[in-house]
């Protein structure tokens, strides 16, 4: 299938990644030249450091980010200060980093900027806040962290793209991930005065917790779930389960690394390819 970007259209997607080089950067590249190819004005920002030559722990090539004229682009004042492009400061945010204050411009020039992120989730909301309702953005871009999906709750509203990179090694345990995020996201978000709250992480000794004569659960979202495909899909076929925040989930993108995409598809139910796009950016290299 292919990606409709008017998914992105005045909303924040969080880009989150199974692994190391997924793809998460690439992607938002890819992203960023789709959204601008639709007049939709960007804005974006990272969750730890993206847009530098080399990974800071591994030392593997990275992607690097040119920001293009109107783009809205939250950064530090350090990477600004190292940045070849031209900007307007429109806000200084109180939220610091060891890299300097958190920094909202206008791009009136291109050029190459490093991004870097909040601290914390709670930073990450006040930021996203002023962005959604103070400015002109038409889609907000979140590059975030290997393997953090508790960041896309920081914004209730929020939806979110999983890069999954998928090898021969990895294959059966990303598409069990595949296959417990899609039930996850297809939770009803209904609940009732006889549903037991989850509020906490739901792991394997809390479900040894749920008293014996409970018919129904809700869980806060789906962050704070840490099973099993398996485990999960019995706790459904036990209880009615109910979610009560529930964030929307755009796409899984699929890197295949040596995988025949057959072999992959056939390892997952029909529905969920409906949600799946196989190697959408095959003509860049995927760092």
């Amino acid at each position: 299938m292919e990606l409709d970007f008017r998914q992105f259209h005045k909303s924040t997607t969080f880009i989150v990644g199974n692994d190391k080089h997924a793809g998460k950067t690439i992607f938002l590249k890819y992203a960023l030249r789709n959204l601008r190819a639709r007049s939709y004005r960007p804005a974006y920002m990272s969750i730890g450091v993206d847009g530098e030559g080399r990974d800071l722990l591994d030392g593997v090539a990275k992607p690097t980010i040119i920001v293009q004229p109107d783009d809205l682009v939250i950064t530090s004042a350090q990477c600004l200060e190292s940045s070849d492009a031209a900007y307007q400061i429109l806000n200084v945010f109180p939220q610091g980093t060891v890299l300097g204050r958190m920094v909202l411009v206008n791009i009136t020039r291109s050029g190459f900027v490093e991004l870097t992120g909040p601290e914390n989730n709670q930073q990450l909301s006040a930021i996203l806040d002023y962005v959604q309702d103070e400015t002109e953005a038409d889609a907000v871009l979140v590059d975030g962290a290997v393997n953090r999906l508790s960041q896309v709750s920081s914004n209730h509203s929020s939806g979110f793209v999983m890069v999954m990179k998928v090898t021969a090694s990895n294959l059966i345990q990303v598409a069990e991930q595949i296959r417990l995020l899609y039930l996850l996201n297809n939770l009803p978000s209904c609940s009732n005065h006889d549903t037991l709250p989850i509020t906490g992480a739901l792991t394997e000794s809390r479900l040894e917790a749920i008293p014996a004569d409970c018919k129904a659960i809700n869980i806060l979202d789906f962050t704070r779930v840490f099973l099993s495909y398996r485990q999960m899909q019995s706790l459904c076929d036990k209880y009615s389960v109910s979610i009560k925040n529930k964030f929307i989930l755009r796409y899984f993108i699929v890197n295949l690394f040596d995988v025949a995409k057959a072999a992959f598809a056939k390892m997952l139910d029909g529905r969920i390819s409906q949600h799946v796009v196989f190697n959408p950016f095959m003509e860049e290299a995927i760092c």
